[in-house]
This record gives structure tokens, sequence and C-alpha cells, in this order.
């Protein structure tokens, strides 16, 4: 699986255009060491980051996206990125259990 942009965006009644709630982008934003991401931070404005636990971390530039980015790679068997509620709640979702849409979608230019 790889990744290369990944950008969640929520829509309140009155808001237009979208407003960006949590943005992942390969070209900015990844925390690596010896190509091992750490942290993925959220180039939305909303510090929703992500982050992994060193016997999680994905890889990064061990292959790339059809368009020539570098491609963030998860093994499938224990890599994950996690966002530590421990910071606080999701920034820019409604608290609980109101309503909300979220819309997912991975570009490649």
């Amino acid at each position: 699986m790889w990744c290369e942009l990944l950008e969640a965006r929520t829509m309140l009644a009155g808001d237009a255009p979208f407003t960006p709630t949590f943005q992942l982008e390969t070209s900015s934003g990844l925390v690596s060491d010896a190509g091992l991401v750490s942290q993925w931070q959220d180039l939305s404005g909303a510090a929703n980051h992500l982050f992994a636990l060193a016997a999680e971390q994905p890889l990064v530039g061990v292959v790339q996206t059809p368009s020539g980015m570098p491609a963030v790679s998860f093994d499938g068997i224990d890599d994950r990125l996690i966002r530590d509620l421990g910071d606080g709640p999701l920034t820019g979702l409604p608290d609980g259990n109101a309503d909300r849409s979220m819309f997912l979608g991975v570009q490649s230019p």
C-alpha cells in the first residue's frame, strides 16, 4: 500500500468551500530517520498529526508512486500510524456522536 496525498475535508452547514481538517503529503510533513517514519504532520493547520511507535514505523522512499513521488509503505503486519488522543480530540470534527461526513481520497498528479 502506498500513499502520496491524503486529505480529509469536512463541511458543516454554511461552509463553502470545504475546510481541510486532515491533510498528509509525502513531499512535506514527514519526520523520518533512515527511511523509518516516526511522524506524519497534518498540513491542514488542525494539528491532527500521526505518530508511529518504534516497532511499528512504516518506510518512506523504498517505493515510489506512479508520479515518482516518495511513497509511505506499510508492511501489512504491524506498521501503523496513530493519532494520540491524549493530545486532545481530533480538531475540526464535531464532538461525541454528532453527525459528520468525512471524505478520503488519494490523489496522484
